[in-house]
């Protein structure tokens, strides 16, 4: 438990001032999600070019197309990071 009396409470300064870091960092990370969510839309939006591809996918139990999108999107990723 803290000990209240060594806490200093905030000028008006120090409260606007890291108010303001808050705020910025907030607008940039939720640029950065906005960004992605985007990204990944527009993967899977894309249209699915090999019907081998398709075909290898149902085989393995993948019926929706969502689904086999998002399954390519994985391969993509683990082989290009």
């Amino acid at each position: 438990m803290a000990n209240t009396e060594n806490l200093k409470p905030f000028t008006t300064e120090n409260a606007k001032y890291y108010g303001q870091k808050g705020g910025i960092k907030s607008a940039q990370v939720r640029a950065e999600r906005k960004s992605i969510k985007e990204q990944l839309q527009l993967l899977l939006n894309m249209p699915i070019r090999h019907q081998s591809d398709i075909n290898k996918l149902k085989e393995a139990g993948f019926l929706d197309e969502e689904i086999i999108k998002l399954y390519l999107f994985i391969l993509y990723l683990k082989k290009h990071l």
